[in-house]
């Protein structure tokens, strides 16, 4: 059971595409999805949300401060790191919680206690990670990691790269971080205090934001996809002012899921119909963000309004003569039926008013087809127009 829960997370097309857009706005939780992973997700919120008073444990040049050997014979450096390196065995254990401390590493890349430190976490779960030195030329990775915090306040002139990870804390910066990829990752909170110059956060949740001080607190390009981002109304300020920093730069792409949090979580104070048609334009296109959503419903309002009129056998010719290709639309058969079910259902999309002409060449059989397939045309008619403005909001250069 415990490995169907891990397939179900990590498989992100099921999640994103099942529940988060089909079965979740309906039915509203996961556990309707696959019940016996109930109390994963009651894990991992406990997790997110748990108020902890960490246990640490120095970095290697701060422990030194306390010490007494001389550094400048080799053999001493040998000896202190050996001893460094046996007092942290004996206190990187689990607490009473399962939970082990927060480790902060201060020595350089290339010095063997960061080497061998990373080799035990690399082997552990559940702690907590104070980066304070700068890592040059080689990627700093976790995956599947459950952190109690994750701090990367100095320089990192790598990639950082986290997948699959679960973080009560994340703060990025405010040293120099050449990349960081949050990957199918889920944070209790993000604070983001500047200079990350690419910023990636794919597949993944957010719980809560923290609110960003001043502006250039991003530092570089950032990139948001299929993100779960917070949805309790303190987090309203800290969306806004990420919102704000994004435009600024003329991010509009990773504004945009962030314009769409900022707004579900606002909405709830506004009055029930501008609640309706705020729901409605979420459900149709992220509130203009994205333009997937918009193709798929006209695909789906297109399809309705075919199927209703072709199991209906709705459709009858008007009087206009036929000619040429138009003769596909006369007969009895499956396929003149198809032809007619189809042309009048694009005649009803794109020809709503009679601009390109009053009289079409089919026509619905009763007055009850013809109002059923022109409502779902309407909507379908609809649908291309939130098409135009997401493309118009993705794509134009003033950013406005």
């Amino acid at each position: 059971m415990e490995a169907r829960c891990e397939d179900y997370y990590r498989s992100k097309a099921l999640r994103l595409c099942v529940y988060e857009f089909l079965i979740g706005p309906v039915i509203g939780g996961s556990k309707m999805v696959w019940p016996f992973c109930g109390s994963r997700d009651e894990q991992l919120d406990a997790w997110l949300t748990a108020q902890r008073t960490p246990v640490h444990i120095f970095g290697f040049n701060q422990w030194l401060n306390g010490q007494t050997y001389d550094l400048r014979r080799a053999d001493n450096r040998e000896q202190a790191e050996r001893r460094y390196l046996e007092e942290f065995d004996e206190r990187f254990v689990p607490g009473a919680d399962g939970v082990m401390p927060t480790v902060a590493i201060d020595t350089a890349q290339d010095g063997e206690p960061f080497k061998r430190v990373m080799e035990r976490l690399r082997a552990a779960d559940r702690f907590g990670i104070s980066l304070q030195s700068e890592i040059r030329g080689e990627d700093f990775d976790l995956s599947g990691k459950w952190l109690t915090t994750l701090i990367i306040a100095s320089g990192v002139y790598a990639a950082v790269n986290l997948r699959r990870c679960r973080i009560t804390n994340l703060i990025l910066g405010p040293g120099q971080l050449q990349e960081v990829n949050v990957i199918d990752c889920s944070l209790g909170e993000l604070r983001l205090l500047g200079g990350t110059q690419e910023l990636n956060i794919r597949n993944g949740k957010i719980r809560k934001l923290a609110a960003p001080q001043g502006t250039n607190f991003l530092g570089g390009a950032v990139t948001i996809r299929h993100v779960s981002l917070p949805t309790v109304e303190a987090n309203v300020h800290a969306l806004r002012q990420l919102r704000a920093e994004l435009v600024r730069t003329h991010n509009l792409d990773a504004a945009g899921p962030v314009h769409a949090a900022e707004q579900r979580i606002s909405r709830q104070k506004l009055d029930y119909i501008d609640q309706i048609f705020s729901v409605l334009y979420d459900w149709a296109s992220e509130y203009g963000g994205n333009t997937f959503w918009p193709v798929a419903w006209f695909l789906v309002w297109a399809g309705v309004s075919f199927a209703v009129l072709f199991v209906s056998e709705g459709t009858v010719l008007s009087e206009r003569p036929l000619s040429g290709w138009q003769h596909v639309l006369n007969g009895s058969t499956l396929a003149a039926s198809a032809a007619r079910a189809g042309y009048l259902t694009l005649n009803q999309i794109f020809n709503p008013l009679g601009i390109f002409g009053i009289n079409p060449l089919v026509i619905p059989r009763t007055t009850w087809i013809a109002a059923a397939s022109g409502f779902v045309c309407f909507l379908a008619t609809v649908s291309l127009g939130l098409l135009v403005l997401a493309l118009r909001r993705r794509f134009r250069l003033d950013g406005r």
